[in-house]
């Protein structure tokens, strides 16, 4: 689950994912999905990619994305967030406490949150409580809106990495990749 925090001249996914080197296979957001072809490229409903949406990309080897371009304007590029499941990008340069990363969201309009490897869920009283503690640079999240809601990342407190303390389970006969998996569920 990626996101893309930069603004390049050619946001085209053959532009965008040309570092992969042929390791692509397959790339979707929440309305669109493109297959590549070695010869071709990346061909599908989905030609371009932006800033404030979440992508699942499937790739056939451990590869990086580099990218030249500037930084996304984080003031100005608003997630558009429609009630139900909405797949969104992250789009500040640095990590940031969920609850400060988030406080644009009115409350209660959105009421939980999730990444690849952790969750949260919004109680009024308290805010984000979860695993998920902060959200990060080219991270991909899927949360659910309670009603149409446009925001924008405006909070300031960046997050240390002492403030998360990952909840792991410990039974080492269980073992999971989580990218094996093309679901995933979570349990309060």
């Amino acid at each position: 689950w990626i996101s893309f925090n930069v603004l390049t001249q050619d946001m085209s996914l053959n532009s965008m994912l040309e570092t992969l080197s042929g390791n692509g296979i397959f790339i979707k957001d929440q309305s669109g999905y493109s297959d590549y072809y070695d010869e071709y490229g990346w061909y599908g409903t989905l030609s371009e990619l932006n800033n404030s949406s979440m992508y699942k990309l499937n790739i056939s080897d451990n590869s990086i994305v580099s990218l030249t371009g500037y930084p996304a304007d984080v003031e100005q590029t608003i997630i558009d967030a429609k009630l139900g499941w909405n797949w969104i990008g992250y789009t500040p340069q640095y990590s940031m406490e969920i609850n400060s990363a988030l406080s644009d969201i009115p409350d209660g309009n959105a009421t939980f949150i999730k990444s690849q490897s952790g969750y949260s869920e919004y109680y009024g009283e308290y805010g984000w409580y979860g695993t998920l503690q902060g959200l990060d640079p080219y991270e991909g999240y899927v949360a659910y809106f309670t009603q149409d809601t446009p925001f924008t990342y405006v909070g300031s407190s960046l997050l240390s990495t002492s403030s998360v303390t990952p909840v792991k389970y410990t039974d080492d006969s269980f073992d999971v990749d989580p990218s094996d998996y093309e679901y995933n569920a979570t349990l309060t």
